[in-house]
């Protein structure tokens, strides 16, 4: 009796361990499909151990350097990692990104002031006291910060940074004219409207108004309901019993006809004109003498078999018809001779 309640209990230790091992196996593979994904997932490091990692580098480097954050959830989404298989080993590698300068960060629109705007080469830019970034990525946001890759910035027009801390203008201009009233919601609060001509809107806060428009202005709605030429516009929240009207007036330098040419646009989404850069620069030309190599070498033999097939299927049903045709009026005649020509009368009455 003892040693069969020995035998169950090694028997139970084993699949108790045998259950351990499927739940390893299916750890370390949920692991590395993650990070094949460059996605740092909980199967690869727990949120406890990230937080010492965290603090461990803190005391080796400078404090401000290392981002710190509240939740720890959120370093899922910040840090990334990679995953090497080597002898008999399964390494991963986590990347903890290193801080260097903080900056502020802005996204252009470019806005149309007395027909003329500034076109960014780059939709977003990041200024300071010393020096200025922009990007065409958008950088991801993770609390109250942006976090942005250091081989995605690049130094494009820092007149703008300039118009941006000092209101100094040395951007060339492009003159714009607009056929239709262009209105862009730029946030959940905020509408960007660039009126053709005067325009007027009407308004539903706590009192009803109508309000002309005749320069390009942002609206802040703050609770208020607006129609614009039938298209209306609202946020859930009031914050403020006022209805605002903001833009900052920039002066543009004159532009010199001869060496600009004028754009003439007719209600373009603001969006489009921020990836106009961006999608000229990664556009790539294909020749048509590459097309022809890439295609299989049986390509050609394919075509010219099934042009053969196709010829040969029409020849034969052609011929096919011409021989079912004459046999029809044979059997035609056939039948005519053998119907009785004299129903109903006897050969003698037809001699008298």
């Amino acid at each position: 009796m003892d040693q069969a309640f020995s035998f169950s209990s090694i028997i139970d230790n084993l699949l108790v361990q045998l259950h351990s091992i499927q739940q390893l196996c299916k750890n370390i593979e949920t692991a590395i499909s993650f990070a094949r994904l460059n996605i740092l997932h909980s199967s690869i490091i727990e949120p406890n151990q990230i937080r010492l990692i965290i603090d461990k580098l803190a005391e080796i480097n400078n404090t401000q350097n290392i981002p710190k954050l509240r939740n720890l959830m959120d370093y899922y989404s910040l840090l990334s990692t990679q995953t090497t298989i080597r002898d008999k080993l399964i390494l991963f590698k986590i990347h903890i990104p290193i801080v260097s300068f903080q900056y502020k960060y802005f996204q252009i629109f470019p806005v149309p002031i007395l027909n003329q705007t500034i076109i960014p080469e780059q939709p977003y830019i990041l200024p300071n006291t010393e020096d200025c970034w922009s990007t065409s990525e958008k950088c991801p946001e993770v609390e109250d910060w942006y976090f942005c890759r250091q081989e995605t910035l690049q130094k494009h027009q820092p007149c703008l940074a300039e118009l941006l801390q000092n209101g100094k203008n040395t951007c060339p201009g492009t003159t714009i004219h607009f056929s239709e009233t262009s209105t862009t919601q730029i946030d959940a609060n905020k509408i960007l409207i660039i009126p053709a001509e005067p325009t007027k809107i009407r308004s539903l806060c706590n009192t009803e108004g109508i309000h002309e428009i005749a320069k390009p202005s942002i609206i802040s709605l703050d609770g208020c309901r607006v129609s614009i030429g039938g298209e209306e516009f609202q946020t859930e929240q009031t914050t403020h019993e006022e209805f605002l009207f903001e833009l900052p007036e920039v002066e543009l330098p004159p532009i010199y006809e001869e060496n600009r040419k004028t754009l003439h646009l007719k209600n373009i989404d603001q969006e489009q004109i921020l990836q106009i850069n961006t999608f000229a620069n990664n556009l790539r030309i294909t020749e048509l003498q590459k097309l022809n190599e890439s295609k299989h070498p049986w390509y050609n033999t394919l075509i010219i078999i099934v042009t053969a097939i196709s010829i040969s299927s029409v020849l034969i049903y052609m011929k096919l018809r011409k021989s079912r045709k004459p046999r029809s009026q044979i059997s035609t005649q056939s039948t005519k001779i053998s119907e009785p020509l004299f129903s109903g009368l006897g050969r003698e009455e037809l001699h008298c």
